[in-house]
């Protein structure tokens, strides 16, 4: 089961310790993956999608 169905089935009785752990590196994973397509964006040239996803990922830091 992936993360996001452990997270949609959680129950108050469960630990949420180990379910945090994973999804905070589930967050992780994902966000090293759209940093590699922004690198392969601008690679590519497409720089208004690079910039686009870029932003999106730093705005989203910000807010923390």
């Amino acid at each position: 089961m992936d993360i996001v169905e452990r997270l949609r089935r959680w129950s108050p009785e469960e630990s949420t310790h180990e379910l945090h752990e994973d999804a905070a590196d589930e967050i992780e994973r994902l966000r090293d993956v759209m940093e590699t397509v922004a690198d392969a964006l601008y690679d590519k040239g497409d720089h208004e999608c690079w910039a686009a996803l870029r932003n999106a990922l730093w705005q989203q830091g910000e807010k923390e």
